[in-house]
């Protein structure tokens, strides 16, 4: 008895994840979060997904330069339409503000991801968070996967660098494990060597002894760039 006990007690190995959601579409009638997992998991990817809307809510994926519909696996914005998708919300203080949604009726959500041939959602990132590099689109997040990667690197936030020829640049401000100490060129030859040209570090990389967290203890975006355009 106590043998099967403990046999029913084990829990499968738990794959660490993003998680994000839309308040403004009540959970019960599409989805309540998104999970994003890292890719270099070995994972059914269906798993991954964040399965699919509920029947009354239409959604399409559209490219975040053109504008255009995207097909199955291609990464764009997600725009989703519903009869039950509040116009505008209550923020602190008592002020309202206006939800993004167009003369039809599609909400934006500000979501980048890409469905799978049946239709099942995969979050990638949020939009505010891309940049440009020439004419593609860097999701910060991917890079940082990455450098993640390196055997030194503790921890690494990515922000793109206004540019003049390029329009952004990719900048890494990362923290090193305690007595580890590889150089800039390094982590710059790392990436290079793994990521298309877009995804390079063309800004470079900038050693912190911390990066920025928001009060829900995730990554301070907006305080990251700030201290990457500081080069403190």
């Amino acid at each position: 008895m106590v043998r099967k006990v403990k046999k029913a007690s084990r829990r499968p190995k738990i794959a660490e994840g993003n998680s994000s959601a839309v308040t403004k579409i009540p959970a019960d009638h599409t989805f309540s979060f998104c999970i994003q997992f890292n890719e270099e998991l070995s994972l059914d990817l269906e798993a991954t997904s964040c399965v699919k809307c509920q029947p009354a809510i239409q959604h399409k994926v559209l490219d975040l330069l053109t504008g255009k519909e995207l097909g199955p696996n291609e990464v764009g914005e997600l725009y989703v339409r519903a009869p039950h998708i509040t116009g505008r919300y209550l923020k602190p203080g008592n002020q309202i503000e206006t939800s993004s949604i167009d003369k039809d009726g599609w909400f934006e959500t500000g979501d980048l991801c890409f469905m799978d041939e049946k239709r099942n959602l995969y979050i990638k990132d949020r939009v505010k968070f891309t940049y440009r590099y020439k004419y593609d689109v860097v999701m910060p997040t991917e890079v940082e996967s990455v450098l993640q990667q390196h055997p030194d690197v503790q921890e690494a936030g990515v922000v793109g660098i206004s540019h003049p020829d390029t329009h952004s640049a990719t900048r890494a401000l990362v923290v090193l494990k305690p007595g580890r100490g590889c150089s800039a060129k390094d982590l710059c030859k790392f990436v290079a060597d793994r990521c298309p040209e877009h995804k390079q570090l063309h800004a470079g990389v900038q050693f912190v002894k911390s990066l920025p967290v928001n009060k829900g203890g995730k990554l301070d975006r907006q305080a990251l760039k700030s201290l990457a355009v500081s080069g403190i």
